[in-house]
């Protein structure tokens, strides 16, 4: 069944509307009104290259007299976003006289990376990212989950000047909605629907109107990439964009024995089997000694 990523209501999208990223990479925001668009990379603002700061701090610093202007907020699944506006649900349904000051603040960003590569450069007791916080829970304000693959669908195709398309996502990995009855792009924040790790989908989009037809789960190309960069290059985890940058001069046959394997696209930690793990771990063993340049030498 064909679902309309663009309405969640039947006054969705006809009112200016605020939306941002997850929090695992390149955070954005973007906002559109009837004047016009901006979208807003948070790395451009704090130069620091794979920001991993919550979007919502950043559209605060810049934009704080806009805070109040949205009355449709989205927000892309798979971060702590979603669950922690949830968590506040929960508190004012507790004490609908609670006062915002006493909620817990925005989420600096994910865990995983704020634990590992430390705080980044915004603050979340700002007095802006506090009226944020307050605002999000107005009555009048609807807040729309989206599915990760699904926005990176909508993103090519009503960017596009097609009326029909079909698009497809290929991806390191992102969360999007495991399907019901029917495929469901976006839902309202409360609305609960299991979610899951997709590394690509197949969209078919006509009339405004996007329609899930396939995920793809088995193997992940933005996988694959990471950890070539970082086992047989060097790199950091989060500096994958820096090598890719240089691949249309690289040469695509030299290595390609050693990388077109199976096991390179093998799913994301979490969800290996053990048989996957062993020989992903043995792949990995070899791929330094095969994987040599000219300039190795120096």
């Amino acid at each position: 069944m064909t679902t309309n990523f663009a309405s969640t209501s039947d006054t969705a999208w006809t009112r200016p509307i605020l939306a941002f990223s997850d929090t695992f990479h390149d955070t954005s925001f973007f906002f559109g009104t009837f004047q016009g668009m901006v979208h807003g990379e948070s790395e451009r603002y704090s130069r620091r290259k794979y920001d991993y700061v919550n979007p919502m701090l950043v559209f605060c610093d810049l934009h704080r007299e806009l805070i109040e202007e949205f009355q449709d907020i989205a927000i892309v699944t798979g971060g702590p976003v979603a669950p922690y506006l949830r968590q506040l649900m929960r508190i004012r349904e507790r004490d609908p006289k609670i006062d915002p000051a006493n909620f817990p603040p925005l989420p600096l960003g994910h865990p995983y990376l704020v634990k590992n590569f430390g705080l980044p450069a915004s603050r979340n007791d700002t007095p802006a990212a506090r009226a944020l916080v307050k605002h999000l829970l107005r009555e009048d304000v609807t807040i729309h989950i989206c599915g990760h693959h699904a926005c990176h669908a909508a993103n090519a195709y009503y960017s596009s000047s097609f009326r029909d398309a079909l698009v497809v996502t290929l991806d390191g990995v992102g969360f999007d909605f495991v399907p019901q009855s029917e495929a469901v792009n976006v839902i309202p924040l409360s609305r609960k629907i299991p979610e899951q790790q997709v590394y690509g989908s197949v969209f078919v989009c006509r009339d405004n109107n996007i329609s899930l037809k396939h995920q793809l789960k088995a193997f992940s190309i933005g996988w694959m990439w990471t950890r070539v960069v970082t086992e047989a290059l060097g790199l950091k985890d989060g500096e994958e964009g820096t090598a890719m940058a240089m691949a249309a001069l690289g040469d695509p046959i030299r290595f390609r024995r050693h990388i077109d394997v199976d096991c390179a696209s093998y799913p994301g930690p979490g969800i290996q089997t053990d048989d996957q793990k062993a020989r992903l771990a043995d792949w990995i063993s070899t791929l330094n000694q095969n994987i040599v340049t000219d300039q190795d030498r120096y």
